[in-house]
């Protein structure tokens, strides 16, 4: 038996997982259908996704969508299937075009979710109106046997940190993970196919025209060809695919599907590592907003390149940083230094330009030492108005442009000792240990 035949045993359902998952998704059919006759509407079901296309994992998410014509009104529509899945299951509202209900049906996460039961999918009304076209094209087009070459493809992905379309990871949705097997035909053709990707390459299965785009990676949706299936996939992301199709291609392990729980450097580790370096931390605290994940991490990630910009535009160069999101949002930067000399050397207009006397008449008197020429320009050693990252957070968070959540928020800032009392050996791993999950 080979490796890969190996995994296939390990992560495809049995026929009693198979036949349990079938059951449990016609009672929750039956569920919804008595809420949406109880209403007095006919509303056809549809099941989506990796269950309805027969290439999902074991326990697989169970995503029913409500379909409902294209002139219904859309803020009826949102109501109306919030109470049909709250009616059925329970949950929690979400949002992501537009609600949702999720919430847990006899041990399985449940997504109810409405769309327009449009004829073409080039005139969709919100972006899950794509969704059922998604799902009938893969069944339509897509063998038993690489339904499980899709398996292993999602297993390797998971296994390496790049599977997930959602804003949290940048990854490869499910559905690309189809199209990429119905376009190499197999799990090994793709590990040796994406050796060779670059930023740029593009992907389709048929002859349609290829769109202005210019995302890492582009695969044409065979069911509308102005959309880029990859769009969510990050650089990092695709990077990390390309690295793991190489290293698994040179030396297959089944850790590459299943890597060991990770081991966490501890806080004293921390701290000695970042002192042989000679770099500093420096931490900040949020509260986290009421959001989904996908509208939550933009926003993270916006601040925290707002907070990376003002940090080396005031002179604190930033190796690295990190986020972690629990209990609040947590961002942490290492710093080249984190304390700057009293006074910066300011450069001013050649000497014989007409505003070089308004230089002289901001500066003289109140730096640290009379402008001086120099080349034929002015120079001046003004005194500097942050010297600690520190105060420069607290007083410009503001003016960093964090996500629109966050502006409202009074940051709590940590220097460098408080980051490592204040941090979780989570947080600290994943900023001082770089090794893909293959290698832990």
């Amino acid at each position: 038996m080979t490796l890969e035949e190996d995994i296939l045993t390990r992560i495809v359902p049995d026929a009693d997982a198979i036949e349990r998952i079938d059951d449990i998704v016609r009672r929750l059919i039956n569920r919804v259908e008595g809420v949406v006759s109880s209403k007095a509407l006919e509303i056809p079901l549809m099941t989506v996704g990796s269950y309805a296309k027969g290439t999902f994992l074991r326990d697989p998410d169970i995503d029913l969508f409500l379909m409902f014509p294209v002139d219904f009104p859309r803020e009826d529509m949102d109501s109306l299937a919030m109470e049909i899945g709250t009616g059925a299951i329970g949950g929690r509202r979400s949002y992501a075009s537009h609600p949702y209900i999720s919430g847990d049906f006899e041990g399985f996460d449940v997504d109810i979710v409405p769309c327009y039961a449009v004829d073409d999918p080039t005139k969709i009304r919100s972006a899950v109106d794509r969704t059922p076209f998604h799902t009938r094209y893969i069944k339509e087009h897509m063998s038993l046997i690489a339904k499980d070459q899709v398996r292993l493809l999602k297993a390797f992905m998971k296994g390496i940190g790049s599977y997930g379309a959602e804003a949290r990871v940048e990854g490869f949705s499910g559905y690309l993970c189809e199209l990429l097997i119905l376009r190499y035909g197999g799990f090994r053709q793709i590990i040796e196919a994406a050796q060779q990707w670059r930023p740029g390459t593009r992907l389709r299965l048929e002859r349609e025209a290829w769109p202005k785009l210019h995302d890492p990676l582009i695969f044409i949706d065979p069911v509308d060809p102005a959309r880029n299936v990859a769009s969510a996939l990050s650089i990092s992301a695709m990077s990390l695919f390309i690295r793991g199709c190489s290293e698994y291609f040179s030396s297959p392990d089944e850790r590459f599907f299943f890597p060991r729980p990770r081991e966490f450097v501890s806080i004293d580790n921390a701290r000695r590592m970042i002192d042989d370096r000679g770099n500093r931390l420096v931490s900040v605290v949020l509260q986290r907003p009421d959001l989904v994940d996908d509208n939550l991490y933009p926003q993270i990630r916006k601040t925290e390149d707002g907070l990376r910009n003002l940090l080396q535009g005031q002179g604190f160069p930033v190796l690295d940083s990190t986020i972690s999101v629990d209990g609040d949002v947590r961002i942490v930067f290492e710093l080249q230094h984190d304390r700057l000399p009293k006074t910066a050397r300011h450069q001013g207009p050649p000497v014989w330009v007409s505003n070089s006397k308004d230089f002289l008449k901001k500066w003289r008197g109140c730096a640290q030492e009379p402008p001086f020429l120099q080349e034929g320009r002015w120079h001046v050693y003004a005194p500097r108005r942050y010297r600690r990252p520190t105060d420069l957070i607290l007083e410009r968070f503001i003016k960093s442009g964090p996500g629109s959540s966050f502006r409202d928020q009074e940051p709590l800032v940590f220097d460098h000792q408080a980051s490592f009392q204040e941090s979780s050996a989570v947080l600290l791993t994943s900023l001082l240990d770089k090794r893909p999950s293959w290698e832990w």
